[in-house]
């Protein structure tokens, strides 16, 4: 089995059971909402550090992503991901619904450049870097690192954002 097929593997048994939830277009089509905020996207935008209603830590190496599977949430909850990579090599934190992770993961694939966005948190080897984000709508959706053949190592979760 090749890296792109296990990888859609592990995204589809990180998002197992999630009939119930919907899901929105993929990253690049901002749905600004409210907020008017350039950098919200369907499932939130950039959270107030002040206002963190949980931490989560997140620790990633070359051979692994140590996360938890499933995160459960309220709507309008703000999570700061604070992620330590004691790799060698760049590591990411990604957040989307499974059709925005597997766009992401194509991406990186293929020779487009790199993506960047508020979702999106890079940390080099041997940082710590935090992601505070603010969850605003009840969905379904999946975290974690999709790149460096991280697919093969199960480096994703879910998170379930209820009302």
């Amino acid at each position: 089995m090749d890296k792109r097929s296990l990888l859609a593997v592990g995204l589809a048994a990180a998002f197992a059971s999630g009939g119930a939830f919907g899901h929105g277009g993929h990253l690049g089509a901002h749905a600004f909402g409210a907020s008017g905020d350039p950098r919200a996207v369907s499932f939130g935008r950039p959270g107030d550090p002040a206002k963190v209603s949980r931490a989560i830590a997140i620790e990633m190496d070359d051979r692994e992503c140590r996360l938890q599977k499933e995160i459960r949430i309220r709507q309008g909850d703000t999570l700061r991901f604070d992620v330590r990579n004691r790799g060698t090599r760049v590591h990411e934190l990604v957040l989307g619904t499974s059709h925005e992770l597997k766009a992401h993961a194509d991406a990186a694939e293929s020779s487009e450049a790199e993506h960047e966005g508020p979702y999106i948190l890079h940390v080099e080897p041997g940082e710590q870097r935090s992601l505070v984000w603010r969850f605003t709508r009840v969905d379904l959706l999946g975290y974690g690192c999709l790149i460096h053949g991280s697919g093969r190592t199960a480096m994703t979760g879910r998170i379930v954002v209820q009302r």
